[in-house]
């Protein structure tokens, strides 16, 4: 530490809340035997001035400033002389300047508070930058908590989805072998329902053919249901079929809709089929289209009142063709629309003829 010429003749030193010398940081009056590091701020002075140097500390510790305190100081030639004190803070310590003039003590003192004062800026400064530098390692470290995290939910969320999938597989296997099961028995209740109500009608009684109706219907419905979860099975588990063929969509098209009439009639409901002038010929599986075709208009027919109409358009758009299917119906409500395409889901909306739905016929088309 640099002191200047005019205020050599003075000591600096540091003592801690206890009073306890830290540091000697000047020594302009060889006093520093008489203060060795640990000892108390009392060796300092005379017996008669312990006192009074114990009032200059509590003063000190009260206000965090004493000044000019004059006290007695045995000098290494064994005379006693006058010493002018000041202490204050400094940071966690105490700084405590001695010279033998009030005028001296006043200039070393200044002198120490503008260098304590650079210090503490370059103190703070760097205690600054440390903040900063832990902030940013505190933000590494929890980037690379956050990111060990990630890795290790991306690891779960890969088993869980093979999982899902190992279980997709084992539910589209079961499916198809239940469907498949149950189609045939319900397609030989299903004729003989229908050989009894066309051959031996005249020998049952009302109730009886009744009863036959009940069972053609129920079996009628029991295998359409079978064969839409067969088709469900089929195409989630990626082995759906084509068989493809040249097709004119104005003819194919026409035939859905002719076959849809004889459901339509019954309701008193007109089919009306309109299509472009020229519609090309397209390469596709007949039966798959037909199918949702089918879907599509007997889904219209079933929600439409009596009297009213179901159009269907046939246009070309772009290579392809565009079919739409329009009723007359009440419409979906909006906040149910989550609901289409979804296995076995149904609307608040009934069928105005009290046509049974299987929930299934949407997601098939899709």
């Amino acid at each position: 530490m640099c002191i200047n010429g005019d205020q050599k003749e003075g000591i600096v030193f540091l003592v801690n809340h206890q009073g306890t010398i830290q540091k000697i940081l000047h020594d302009g009056l060889n006093l520093s035997n008489q203060l060795p590091i640990g000892s108390l701020l009392t060796r300092l002075v005379v017996r008669e001035s312990r006192q009074k140097v114990l009032n200059f500390f509590v003063e000190l510790q009260e206000k965090n400033i004493a000044f000019n305190w004059e006290v007695n100081v045995q000098f290494v030639d064994k005379s006693v002389k006058s010493l002018h004190i000041t202490g204050s803070v400094a940071e966690s310590s105490y700084i405590i300047v001695g010279a033998q003039t009030i005028s001296a003590m006043e200039d070393l003192y200044k002198q120490m508070m503008s260098i304590h004062n650079e210090q503490t800026t370059l103190l703070r400064a760097a205690r600054k930058m440390q903040s900063e530098q832990d902030h940013e390692n505190n933000k590494f470290d929890e980037i690379s908590r956050l990111n060990n995290e990630l890795v290790n939910l991306q690891r779960e969320l890969n088993q869980k989805n093979k999982e899902l999938e190992r279980l997709d597989k084992l539910k589209n296997q079961f499916l198809g072998m239940a469907a498949h099961d149950l189609r045939n028995p319900l397609a030989v209740i299903r004729s003989y329902s229908e050989f009894l109500l066309d051959e031996a009608a005249d020998v049952l009684n009302e109730e009886h053919f009744e009863f036959v109706q009940d069972i053609q219907f129920t079996s009628h419905f029991m295998l359409g249901l079978v064969n839409d979860l067969l088709d469900i099975s089929t195409i989630e588990s990626g082995n759906l079929i084509l068989t493809l063929f040249w097709v004119d969509p104005i003819k194919f098209v026409q035939h859905s809709a002719t076959t849809n009439q004889i459901l339509a009639g019954s309701k008193q409901i007109t089919i009306q089929f309109e299509h472009d002038d020229v519609v090309p010929n397209l390469y596709f599986d007949k039966q798959k289209v037909a199918q949702v075709l089918n879907n599509l208009i007997s889904n219209a027919v079933k929600y439409s009142e009596a009297g009213s109409r179901v159009f269907i358009k046939l246009s070309q758009f772009e290579k392809g063709i565009l079919v739409a299917v329009r009723d007359e119906g009440p419409g979906i409500p909006p906040d149910e629309f989550d609901k289409l395409f979804k296995p076995f889901s149904r609307t608040s909306v009934q069928s105005t003829g009290g046509e049974k739905s299987t929930g299934v016929g949407l997601l098939i088309s899709r």
